[in-house]
């Protein structure tokens, strides 16, 4: 019930959040009225999480807990996507550097070409390999932007609001002219969507 799980919130953060609240065993560790610094914090954190993962095996005789097991299924994808990966590089599971991500990415747009050059006698068997294979090309994009240090929700966030500027100076431009996006070309809408561009420009150096 509702009393239930509003408990379950509180002592979970008062037994995350050692750091924070006066009863936290963390400030034995550090002299009285000094905070901890960030990483202190960040692996107190990270422990503090493996014991209650193992806590949960260990009371579990049926299903093996894994690492990745906490993290939710409703998140937005693409943070799950990246909390999956900064999970599984917290334990060594994880590309040395970038390089590495930059082929995988390429590894995985190619696997799509292919997918689209091959001819299936089953539609429904072609759809799922390309269903399959551009969710690894995201997953891949994700990791990308981590190892970038770059948040994907806030950078397709940014596209779409991008994306939704230049198509309304498009749409804007072709009203001047007594005309609608249906009634323009691609062509010409190319050429608006390049000036749309050339103004963003303009106002950043501006």
């Amino acid at each position: 019930d509702f009393a239930a799980v509003v408990d379950g919130i509180v002592r979970k953060l008062l037994r995350r959040h050692p750091h924070v609240f006066p009863d936290g065993d963390l400030h034995a560790h550090f002299p009285p009225g000094q905070q901890p610094a960030e990483a202190e914090v960040k692996a107190q954190w990270e422990s503090i999480k493996a014991t209650e993962r193992a806590e949960k095996q260990a009371s579990d005789t049926v299903v093996l807990a894994g690492l990745l097991d906490d993290i939710p299924n409703n998140m937005p994808v693409l943070s799950r996507a990246a909390k999956l990966q900064k999970r599984a590089s917290q334990h060594g599971f994880d590309w040395p550097s970038i390089g590495p991500v930059f082929d995988k990415v390429a590894e995985e747009l190619e696997e799509i070409r292919l997918v689209l050059c091959q001819e299936y006698a089953d539609e429904t068997q072609r759809q799922a390999r390309l269903e399959d294979e551009l969710g690894d090309l995201l997953f891949a994009c994700v990791n990308l932007a981590r190892f970038a240090k770059v948040s994907p929700e806030s950078a397709v966030r940014k596209a779409n609001n991008k994306f939704v500027q230049r198509f309304r100076f498009i749409e804007q431009q072709l009203a001047a002219q007594g005309k609608s996006v249906d009634d323009a070309t691609l062509e010409q809408m190319d050429r608006l969507w390049e000036e749309a561009k050339l103004g963003e420009k303009s106002s950043h150096a501006g």
